[in-house]
């Protein structure tokens, strides 16, 4: 997020940024957390903006987890550079929710990984523990913060209790933030307040565990990664077990969801259902109980084509194939390359060029 300055511009810079100019010119130095001891959870009140004045230019914002739907991880932003980087000094530290909550509660968190939006003046960030909070990112106060309590649930699943963002959407006075919890539940919030939505699911939450096909213990499927939004559909990925810890591992289904109203659009199956291309890969009803093969990282999306791209992760167990016999090619395929489905109809595409050439983009691991 720090850009490179010629060393000629340097003496224009202060060598002590103050609020104002480091919120303007520096979503850097605004979304760092620093996370020390516990915070008292605030009330959820109308805080739509901060008293420093309003800053809207999309250069100073961060709208998604990777700062924008493609995920291109660039910002514009130049005023902080490696010339004057080590002269920067702390203007606030943030206390983070979760700790008070997992010392009075004896929880052991696994990585802080969270990555903050920064939308007008305020920061909208997880902890680990899927609680949301929105900062005043020119003070560090918290305006608020919503607890889904998903440690009541126990340990989510795979890597635990760790959360790395949440997805912002916004139609006229319209603005919400979404996300999903280890424990398995889509929640989508006013972005004002911190409160639910009611006309959002079932006031204002989705138990994503249901509607799968199969029984999910909650135990083994949770989210733990920012859902995106292509036009006006929610695509939720999910955190499955690479061990199979049951005979019946969850499934990595994609699913879009209506952003509005919280209604399921469309469905995915990562591992294909009798009847779907590639289905006579997976030998002996293998696709029946074999699991995973999810979207637990970051997705991209095409506002422009409606297509979102998907890395999956692989089928259970990730070492050990004997009860899932034939090729899985189907699986095999998409884990390696990235492709999208409609947001509208969750129709798989296959892009290609005019020359009948299938183009894709390569997942790097």
């Amino acid at each position: 997020m720090c850009n490179q300055r010629n060393d000629s511009d340097q003496e224009h810079v202060p060598a002590v940024l103050s609020r104002r100019e480091a919120l303007k010119a520096s979503a850097a130095a605004a979304i760092m957390p620093f996370v020390a001891g516990p915070n008292s959870i605030a009330q959820a009140t109308e805080a739509p903006y901060t008293s420093a004045g309003k800053v809207r230019d999309a250069a100073t914002e961060w709208l998604s987890y990777g700062g924008d739907e493609s995920s291109s991880k660039y910002s514009p932003l130049a005023q902080i550079s490696g010339g004057n980087f080590n002269r920067l000094k702390t203007a606030w530290t943030w206390q983070s929710a979760e700790q008070e909550v997992a010392k009075a509660n004896h929880l052991k968190t696994w990585a802080w990984e969270s990555t903050p939006l920064m939308v007008g003046e305020v920061l909208y960030i997880s902890t680990s523990l899927s609680q949301v909070a929105a900062i005043d990112a020119a003070t560090g106060k918290t305006l608020w913060v919503y607890d889904p309590q998903t440690w009541k649930n126990g340990t989510p699943s795979n890597n635990g209790f760790v959360h790395r963002g949440v997805t912002y959407w916004a139609e006229a006075k319209d603005r919400r933030i979404l996300f999903g919890t280890g424990d398995g539940y889509l929640i989508c919030l006013n972005a004002a307040t911190g409160k639910l939505i009611s006309t959002f699911g079932h006031e204002g939450r989705i138990d994503l565990t249901q509607g799968m096909g199969r029984n999910v213990d909650r135990h083994l499927y949770g989210v733990s990664s920012p859902p995106i939004v292509c036009r006006n559909v929610i695509v939720m990925g999910s955190k499955v077990n690479d061990i199979p810890l049951a005979a019946e591992m969850p499934p990595g289904d994609v699913r879009g969801f209506d952003v509005r109203t919280g209604k399921l659009q469309w469905t995915f199956h990562a591992i294909p259902k009798e009847g779907e291309f590639g289905n006579e890969t997976w030998k002996d009803g293998s696709w029946q109980t074999a699991g995973a093969a999810n979207v637990w990282t970051m997705m991209s999306a095409d506002e422009a084509l409606g297509y979102v791209y998907l890395p999956f992760s692989t089928p259970s167990d990730d070492h050990y194939g004997v009860h899932r016999p034939g090729d899985g090619s189907s699986v095999t395929v998409w884990s390696a390359w990235m492709r999208g489905p409609a947001s509208a109809s969750g129709i798989f595409k296959w892009p290609t060029t005019g020359c009948g050439i299938t183009t894709s983009l390569v997942h790097p691991t």
